[in-house]
């Protein structure tokens, strides 16, 4: 079937990888042949043979690169604008928010923060810190997600984005307390100062179709602080 298919339609009318010049191109026609039958949404091939890319110049999903270093120039290029164009969605005020709240419905439910100030351990828990925010996102990792289907491992269109990024809020520590007589009564008056505090997280986002569909956290890197004033 396939010889008759190459004889019929590309040698009989010297489409490529046959010409004028190149009447001998059976091993090259049962190549090309052979790739069309792969079954994907896109197709790269390295050859330096001009017959392929005439082949292949009409069809939108292969893409034919002259040599590797090409190839690898290209995808670079690529992931470098994939991973520009994800932060920019990172950061689009739906996303930032839906980010940050995940992190910090984590951080209230991880293990306990540990604050020291002075050496002396300060009694405050997730639950006092306030004006939580991101800051320094960066993009660590997109890879694809396999499915397992009964046919074996088929290739799906979900993939996820690992991100870095340092998380920050701002807490009340207490410098000591003082005595003041308010009203003819002695009392302790607690010295609080606002403070910012910050800890690596380990975030990561699942996207399909490239849009951003859910968050989640890996882990929080620092949550002791030792603290000298």
């Amino acid at each position: 079937m396939i010889r008759v298919y190459i004889d019929r339609l590309l040698y009989n009318n010297m489409l490529p990888p046959f010409s004028e010049r190149k009447k001998h191109e059976f091993p090259d026609a049962i190549s090309l042949l052979s790739i069309d039958q792969v079954s994907c949404d896109f197709k790269d091939i390295i050859s330096a043979d001009g017959d392929w890319l005439s082949y292949y110049k009409a069809d939108s999903k292969v893409r034919v690169f002259k040599s590797l270093p090409n190839y690898i120039d290209e995808k670079l290029r690529e992931a470098s604008e994939y991973i520009s164009e994800l932060k920019q969605k990172l950061l689009t005020p739906i996303n930032y928010e839906h980010l940050l709240e995940t992190i910090v419905d984590e951080f209230k439910m991880s293990y306990p923060i540990e604050i020291n100030v002075n050496r002396v351990p300060q009694r405050v828990s997730q639950q006092d810190c306030i004006n939580f925010r991101i800051k320094d996102i960066n993009i660590t990792e997109v890879k694809n997600e396999f499915f397992k289907t009964k046919g074996g491992y088929v290739f799906g269109k979900a993939e996820t984005c690992f991100i870095e990024l340092i998380f920050e809020f701002d807490v009340y520590i207490d410098l000591g307390r003082s005595e003041q007589v308010i009203d003819g009564k002695t009392i302790e008056v607690p010295h609080l100062k606002l403070i910012t505090l910050d800890s690596n997280v380990s975030v990561y986002a699942t996207l399909k179709n490239r849009a951003i569909s859910s968050f989640g956290v890996e882990s929080f890197y620092d949550l002791e602080w030792y603290i000298e004033t």
